[in-house]
């Protein structure tokens, strides 16, 4: 068997024509929910780059269950044959590829894929929700080319989203994509639906992106005897690249290597930091109060790596 990398299918968030842009009725009611009370230090003119479109749109229901699988198929043959030119017969004789989406967290319903890949098997990599929003709008930036991110941006980014969750009409609220960024890191609301639909043993497994940074090989030795795959030797074919390990000319790591015109670290600002990690606390306490609960119960551990420092790991 040899396990390959199988790229981002985007099946479950875009074949039903969602937007990136924009978020869910669920999402606005999270943030009101989570930060609606919470008095952040600062204020800050609003932010209107973009207009927040409201979908709660879910997968076409006027397809049978076997009609989707059978679209799901052809897109995963379709993207093997045209990503890795690995054909179904090499599928068929052992070759495993898997699909990494990140949007599938928040943008798809967990009933949804366990219906039409009930033996699927997932692995969610958490990073620290603050890093991660941070990291989310410099991304927005780059790829909606705009020229005047800066930090000062960054927090009127957050804050506008803040302020639209809390509009009592709809029609008032004028944000951004920072509203799912914000909301995609309450991870905890996210999990909760995901294992309690993919219930059984190693169906779902949490990884952390600080161990993974810090030891690669042996986060995917870990993965392959957790699963009971041959292992594979990553270490001979991966390249270290800006300070990760990379298979392929195509990473991220490579393209992205530049940041944005303005590019700030989060630690440049460090009122708008300890601010966000407040916000964050209570939704990473019920994370950690989660996993731990989960991994103790579960006849299989949920957990292979030890919680990192943000989750209350060892310092």
């Amino acid at each position: 068997h040899v396990f390959r990398y199988g790229g981002e299918i985007h099946f479950f968030d875009k074949y039903d024509e969602h937007n990136f842009n924009t978020a869910t009725s669920y999402q606005l009611e999270q943030l009101t929910k989570e930060w609606g009370n919470f008095s952040y230090p600062f204020k800050l003119p609003r932010n209107d780059m973009k207009d927040l479109n409201i979908s709660a749109k879910s997968l076409k229901s006027s397809l049978s269950w076997e009609e989707k699988r059978m679209m799901y198929k052809d897109k995963l043959r379709r993207s093997l044959r045209g990503r890795l030119r690995i054909s179904t017969h090499q599928v068929l004789e052992g070759v495993v590829a898997f699909e990494k989406s990140p949007s599938y967290m928040d943008r798809s319903a967990p009933f949804d894929v366990f219906n039409i890949i009930p033996g699927a098997r997932i692995m969610v990599i958490l990073r620290n929700p603050v890093k991660r929003l941070h990291s989310a709008y410099w991304h927005f930036c780059s790829y909606s080319k705009i020229s005047i991110c800066n930090a000062q941006g960054f927090r009127s980014w957050v804050l506008t989203a803040l302020q639209d969750s809390r509009a009592k009409n709809q029609r008032d609220r004028v944000a951004v994509p920072a509203v799912r960024a914000l909301a995609s890191c309450l991870y905890v609301d996210y999990l909760e639906s995901w294992f309690r639909i993919f219930n059984k043993p190693k169906a779902f497994l949490v990884l952390f992106t600080e161990e993974f940074q810090q030891s690669p090989f042996e986060t995917l030795h870990r993965i392959e005897e957790y699963y009971g795959l041959h292992h594979y030797d990553f270490r001979a074919v991966a390249k270290q690249v800006n300070g990760y390990y990379v298979l392929n000319q195509g990473s991220k790591v490579i393209r992205e290597a530049s940041k944005p015109k303005g590019y700030s670290k989060l630690d440049e600002d460090i009122e708008m930091k300890t601010t966000l990690e407040k916000m964050f606390r209570p939704s990473i306490k019920r994370l950690r109060d989660f996993l731990i609960a989960k991994n103790a119960t579960s006849s299989e551990p949920v957990i292979l790596q030890p919680l990192p420092k943000w989750l209350g790991g060892p310092k």
